[in-house]
């Protein structure tokens, strides 16, 4: 797989990192660094005060020299209680002597009258130091949620994006494959990216730009010392690292090893009858404590080899510490010219502060990896194109008022064959079940009815008008598919049944649902019709639910209902009144079934049987039941006596 450092860039665009607020993301990532890299200074002023308090001696022929720091000096050409004057007199030469910038600080902060002493000076640098640490937290914080801002409006981008590839290839889904794929894209992958990407903008900038503030300080104060300690430590900090995930590997493949292991024990459990029939209780229990043994030293081992890694890397952490304390302890005590313990002290702090930073960007590549992964399944799943498109030039279709004709439709999905010159002519106005032992064979010769699944040879007619040649919206608008295990959308009874469209007002809605005899158990709930159904409302029955459907369906009064029944057991109550509604629902339309229920095709003009994506034979039940044996298998094997009696209908 190619990096993936493009699929990131294409996930977070420049320009929407300039539109969502990515420049304030990056101002506040500065200001955390600056006050890091301040915090450092602002420690080497306070321990300087500290060590030499606020003294400055020079010989009294120098004395002149302090006049501007000081104005009274000492017969010995001591002067005491100067506060930060005594830390800018001994670094007057930094960087380099005369320094214009250098003077320009160093003047007004010897003038500041509450740094003039040394309580003063004190009490203004740890007030400082303490500013400057609220502020960098309060920086970090603002990355954190300025990040996780940006982070949630990628994700609801692409959940948006996921969400209305769904729409566009949800309707063919016969077997729910797609559904399933984008139920774990849109909550796991995009969770992923999310999450990683939160972390990547969060240490990304700030971290980058307090390594570049911190090192330069520390160079500043002593760039051979600093050079020194720096590349043991980054060794060290490389081995440990190392030395981590070779722990986590080999613990990870120890207990591959004893998955063979606890297989065969699990395995054991199912041979209780043949260990207590032949007598071999004494041989089992030895075998198995002999792969239980094995499979726990396994296990042990494991996290041993684990232990003794983290071990290992602390030991390594322990040593590069030892190395840096020994490399500026030993400029401390050089002769020549020795490194001030202030100095000393702001370098072992200014190391501690860049470790984290270090961590955190190496942290860099597994989370753009993460993100290259969830982000490439999402871009292959919104890759896929809709089976079913409208031509251009698609021209209105008029509702069937003759026949609906199948002329050697094939249709194949994955490597199964579902439909094989399948020819089948409906006439307008009859009602028809579609029976298989295979049931996607007779969900796509429905599902070809509404264009939700289109030929792969062959043609679908209404009327003798090619339907590949019509209007999704006129082919669509006079037939409705009524999935018998389709939930309920979140929101009201009436909004459900309405589907959000404003030409049905209360009365036709409660018509609808008086017809289909939903009404009744609609007016049993808390608010009626405006009772909330959905994941935080009321929750119906799959009766109840179906039922809802149905009256969804006919509120728009199509010339076409084709009606796939529940495969869930329906409630007494739904299946007292449902026959009483289909009759009703059947009144001068064309239905067709995908029945679950015997009493639905008893009821219908004639059942198709399909075999094998093929016509087999076709006629009312009573007459397929004394010729046709695959009919009578089917029915055998959907509707015995054997199964439990809430699925027989």
């Amino acid at each position: 797989m190619t990096t993936d450092f493009p699929n990131y860039r294409r996930l977070l665009p420049r320009q929407a990192w300039m539109r969502r607020g990515g420049i304030l993301l990056a101002v506040w990532s500065c200001i955390a660094a600056i006050a890091l890299a301040a915090s450092l200074v602002v420690l080497f002023l306070i321990v300087d005060l500290l060590v030499y308090r606020g003294r400055i001696q020079v010989p009294v022929a120098d004395a002149e020299q302090l006049v501007p720091f000081v104005t009274t000096v000492g017969p010995a050409g001591v002067a005491e209680d100067t506060g930060i004057r005594s830390v800018l007199w001994r670094h007057r030469n930094f960087p380099v002597p005369n320094c214009p910038v250098a003077t320009r600080i160093r003047t007004p902060l010897s003038r500041f009258i509450p740094l003039r002493t040394n309580r003063g000076a004190l009490a203004t640098l740890v007030v400082s130091l303490v500013g400057l640490g609220i502020l960098h937290a309060f920086s970090l914080n603002r990355i954190r949620s300025r990040a996780a801002g940006l982070a949630q409006e990628v994700a609801t981008s692409l959940r948006s994006q996921i969400h209305r590839q769904i729409l566009r290839l949800g309707p063919g889904d016969l077997d729910q494959r797609d559904y399933s794929s984008a139920q774990s894209l849109f909550v796991r992958s995009v969770d992923a990216i999310s999450g990683a990407l939160t972390s990547l903008l969060s240490t990304g900038i700030s971290h980058w730009v307090g390594i570049v503030l911190v090192l330069a300080l520390m160079l500043i104060i002593d760039w051979s010392i600093t050079l020194q300690a720096l590349f043991p430590l980054l060794a060290g900090f490389a081995l440990i690292r190392w030395e981590r995930t070779q722990g986590v590997l080999r613990q990870q493949l120890a207990e591959a090893h004893a998955a063979g292991d606890l297989r065969v024990l699990s395995e054991g459990l199912r041979k209780s009858r043949i260990v207590r029939g032949f007598g071999m209780e004494v041989v089992e229990q030895e075998r198995f404590q002999m792969y239980l043994d094995r499979y726990s030293g396994i296990v042990r081992s494991g996290a041993i080899a684990q232990g003794w890694s983290l071990w290992a890397a602390r030991v390594m952490g322990a040593l590069m510490l030892a190395i840096v304390l020994y490399l500026v302890g030993s400029r401390v005590l050089g002769a020549g010219k020795p490194l001030g313990i202030p100095s000393a002290l702001t370098i072992i702090a200014g190391f501690a502060a860049l470790l984290p930073l270090v961590n955190g960007i190496t942290s860099v590549s597994s989370l753009r990896r993460v993100i290259g992964v969830e982000w490439s399944a999402i871009q292959r799943f919104l890759s896929i194109l809709p089976e079913v498109g409208q031509a251009v030039g698609a021209k209105f279709i008029d509702p069937v008022t003759k026949t609906i004709q199948f002329e050697g439709v094939s249709y194949r999905r994955g490597d199964r064959l579902l439909l094989n010159q399948f020819d089948l002519c409906i006439p307008a106005g009859s009602v028809t079940a579609l029976v298989s032992l295979d049931p996607l064979e007779a969900r796509a010769a429905a599902a070809m009815i509404p264009r939700f699944l289109e030929p792969q040879s062959g043609r679908v007619l209404f009327d003798g008008e090619d339907i590949g040649w019509g209007t999704l919206e006129s082919i669509r608008a006079e037939t409705i598919y009524v999935g018998g295990n389709d939930p309920c959308f979140t929101g009201t009874v009436s909004e459900n049944i309405r589907c959000g469209d404003p030409r049905y007002d209360s009365p036709a809605v409660m018509e609808a649902a008086k017809l289909v005899h939903a009404h009744q158990f609609i007016q049993r709930l808390p608010l009626g019709y405006e009772t909330q159904l959905g994941e935080h409302g009321e929750q119906l029955t799959p009766g109840q639910t179906f039922l809802l459907g149905l009256a969804r369906a006919i509120i728009r009064n199509p010339a076409v209902i084709i009606i796939d029944e529940p495969t869930e057991a329906l409630d007494q109550g739904t299946k007292n009144f449902l026959d009483d509604t289909y009759q009703r629902m059947s009144d001068q339309r064309t239905v067709v079934f995908i029945p679950t229920r015997l009493s639905t095709v008893r009821r219908c003009d004639r059942v198709v049987v399909i075999d094998e994506g093929r016509v087999d034979s076709i006629g009312p039940q009573p007459e397929l039941v004394k010729s046709c044996e695959l009919y009578r298998h089917w029915e055998y094997v959907t509707f015995n006596v054997f199964r439990r009696s809430g699925e027989k209908g």
